[in-house]
């Protein structure tokens, strides 16, 4: 009788054990597999291969990397890139970020005394003109750049004033070529050796282009500006070449800036002092023409620059001015003084003024922000504003180079 009992429980025990051991298998083998079976359309591992299969779900769009935190409600929608392997990437442009971790910095120790008045950067080569001469650096990528006033600066400069105020180097070789503009003796070419550069007048005799404020170069043509109105010449001058050269038709007074539309590389703009802001007939190469649609409301204009959406914005004695769809308008800032540059990047203006250091609009420049803080003294100003080859924003100033820190 007790044996019987003795099996019956040993029954027991071993259905016990049996129905735990499939719940085991159930809960850690079978349960799993189905689930990543029902899965696998989305994402799973096919093939026996440990690498998940990419989803077809859209990627939500990022959010702008350059965004100015002072301006949240004007955030501008960020396009995602592409995936796709057959286009490069694009190039980075290190664009200001608003922030308290970025500020600006000194680029070595400039001359004291020197008015800068446009400051252009290739890879780790510098130009800046100054009123005082060209002076140049060719160690920007150290901890300490060094500035050198060149050896031909009296020449270019004009021997007692020495201005020098227009200042580019020709894209796309090698920062081995550049030109600057004197407003005592022209137009000047400038070529690289190494770290040494050699300067050759290209000044043209009887077109009156020795008061030369500003150079720039669009293609194959180079323009220039300054108190005999503007000029071009095709192909880029050369030492001992031969260029054809070409004066406006319509602008024959003094114009302090030029610069390229950034909606359309054909066109170039021009701020004629006292008259306003012109552009070039694509028909017609001698001829300008003011802005279409009512008078500028100032004409006193420095500098001038269009974004990627066609808006112009002009920096004049009092500040800025817009101009939208044929209408221009007040460009209201912090601040009444005088703007000598603007910088068109994309869809961004970039513009400096008296008073309230370097600005940022990304709303078409209907409002505006600072970029950081440069020094307060008294009679600190910044007259030119530019992007190098890298992207990095630079800043000519009374009070030395400097350059925004950010990194990507």
């Amino acid at each position: 009788m007790s044996q019987k009992r003795f099996n019956s429980r040993s029954t027991v025990l071993f259905w016990a054990l049996a129905l735990v051991c499939a719940g085991l298998l159930w809960a850690n083998v079978i349960a799993p597999t189905a689930a990543h079976g029902d899965t696998a359309q989305a994402g799973a591992p096919r093939n026996g291969d440990d690498t998940p299969t990419p989803t077809t779900t859209a990627a939500a769009t990022p959010s702008p990397t350059h965004t100015p935190t002072a301006t949240p409600t004007r955030t501008p929608t960020v396009t995602p890139t592409s995936t796709s392997t057959s286009k490069p990437p694009p190039k980075v442009v290190l664009l200001p970020v608003i922030g308290k971790k970025h500020e600006w910095q000194e680029v070595g120790n400039a001359p004291a005394g020197v008015l800068f008045y446009e400051v252009a950067v290739c890879d780790r080569f510098a130009l800046a003109a100054g009123n005082k001469g060209l002076y140049t650096s060719n160690n920007l990528e150290s901890q300490a750049p060094t500035w050198e006033r060149e050896d031909d600066a009296d020449d270019i400069g004009g021997g007692t004033e020495q201005i020098v105020s227009g200042v580019m180097f020709v894209p796309n070789v090698n920062c081995q070529t550049a030109y600057a503009a004197s407003r005592t003796t022209g137009v000047w070419h400038g070529r690289r050796n190494g770290n040494d550069w050699q300067w050759t007048s290209v000044t043209p005799a009887n077109e009156g282009l020795n008061g030369a404020y500003v150079v720039l170069v669009n293609g194959n043509t180079l323009y220039v500006a300054g108190s005999f109105g503007i000029a071009q010449a095709s192909p880029l001058p050369q030492p001992n070449g031969v260029s054809t050269w070409v004066k406006a038709s319509t602008v024959n007074t003094t114009t302090f800036g030029l610069s390229i539309s950034a909606r359309n590389s054909a066109i170039v703009h021009a701020a004629v002092f006292n008259r306003g802001v012109f552009d070039q007939s694509l028909s017609d190469e001698r001829l300008w023409n003011p802005l279409p649609g009512p008078a500028i409301p100032n004409p006193l204009v420095y500098d001038a620059a269009a974004n990627a959406n066609g808006t112009v914005v002009a920096g004049y004695d009092l500040g800025l001015l817009r101009w939208s769809q044929s209408v221009w308008s007040s460009s209201p800032t912090s601040g009444s003084g005088t703007s000598f540059t603007v910088l068109a990047v994309g869809p961004r203006f970039y513009a400096a003024q008296e008073g309230s250091g370097v600005l940022l609009s990304i709303d078409e420049g209907q409002s505006w922000v600072p970029v950081g803080e440069l020094p307060a003294t008294s009679g600190f100003f910044v007259r030119g504003l530019s992007l190098s080859d890298d992207g990095r924003l630079y800043a000519a100033t009374s009070d030395g180079i400097w350059v925004w820190s950010q990194t990507p």
